[in-house]
């Protein structure tokens, strides 16, 4: 647990002491992610992101190709609270994370060293430890 808090500590601190131009260019990920929801679709099998139509009406293909590359990483379940929110618009506390992790914007560092640490590891030991571990293991672990 004391890693972990130092770990996040750490990475509160960098995000604090990033400049300006980061934190514009991320919101605008972000925003651009919020957007490229209503490209998903649902298929037989569940669902799926059509990256052309996207990138035919004028989303760039890195902002396409990273939201397909994490969308197709995300159970069902969770693809289809992305396609709800593509059709409705409605953030929730649910969505607002995935839309992050689908622009490629939730801090790939603290992501990397996550995994790195181990994500069941982590998830089993502080799954229910807060709102925010519960919603991380359950995008991730």
């Amino acid at each position: 647990m004391k890693t972990f808090v130092i770990f996040l500590c750490f990475s509160l601190v960098l995000m604090a002491i990033a400049p300006m131009s980061t934190v514009l260019a991320a919101e605008k990920e972000i925003n651009e992610s919020k957007e490229l929801t209503k490209y998903v679709e649902k298929i037989d099998t569940g669902y799926t992101f059509n990256a052309t139509k996207a990138i035919d009406e004028g989303h760039s293909k890195n902002s396409v190709k990273k939201f397909k590359r994490n969308f197709e990483r995300l159970s069902v379940d969770k693809q289809e609270i992305i396609y709800n929110f593509g059709i409705k618009g409605e953030m929730s506390t649910r969505v607002a994370p995935l839309v992050a992790f689908l622009s490629g914007v939730v801090a790939g560092w603290v992501l990397e060293k996550l995994l790195d640490y181990g994500t069941k590891k982590f998830c089993k030991k502080y799954k229910n430890y807060n709102s925010y571990t519960k919603v991380g293991c359950d995008i991730f672990g």
